[in-house]
């Protein structure tokens, strides 16, 4: 335990451990990556120490260099991480729902008319696909979602993706 403790005193330790809790936090989820650039630094300041560029005790300097590391870091990354996540949140975010199965709410469905469907535990819009052969679902009734148009979800007889997909193919 006096050993633990006497390696919490080394700066190097605290910068190292601050690197991990900055990095948990944000896979955690914290909103903003701020937190990743800050841990991101935070290594590489514990390294630094560690490797005895940076003086274990000189605290204003290895401030320092955290700050300017983290807006170095801010700075090339950003833009990048930014462009990653605006790509996948594009049309195709949703694309999984594609081809799955949803069961009718209460009112049902009919041609031309939205309605309602839960999918994954969850209630969404839904219109029946204007190229289906069914007319009406009833409350209940087991759909397969075909295609997403903006919030709506277009959904026909269970089977009609597959079948959809062989026509496209041919």
């Amino acid at each position: 335990m006096i050993e633990f403790m006497a390696l919490l005193t080394q700066s190097s330790s605290l910068w190292l451990l601050a690197a991990a809790v900055m990095m948990a936090l944000e896979a955690m989820g914290l909103n903003g990556v701020g937190v990743l650039f800050g841990g991101i630094a935070a290594f590489v300041v514990g390294v630094l120490i560690e490797l005895g560029v940076i003086d274990a005790d000189a605290t204003l300097a290895q401030w320092a260099v955290w700050f300017a590391l983290t807006t170095i870091i801010g700075w090339t990354l950003y833009k990048p991480l930014k462009r990653f996540r605006s790509n996948t949140q594009g049309k195709d975010q949703f694309s999984n729902i594609v081809g799955t199965q949803a069961r009718v709410a209460s009112g049902g469905l009919m041609v031309g008319k939205q309605g309602k469907v839960h999918w994954s535990g969850t209630m969404m819009g839904a219109q029946i696909d204007p190229s289906s052969s069914q007319e009406a679902f009833l409350e209940g009734d087991m759909v397969e979602i075909i295609a997403l148009k903006g919030n709506q979800l277009l959904v026909a007889p269970l089977g009609s993706y597959a079948a959809k997909i062989r026509s496209d193919e041919e």
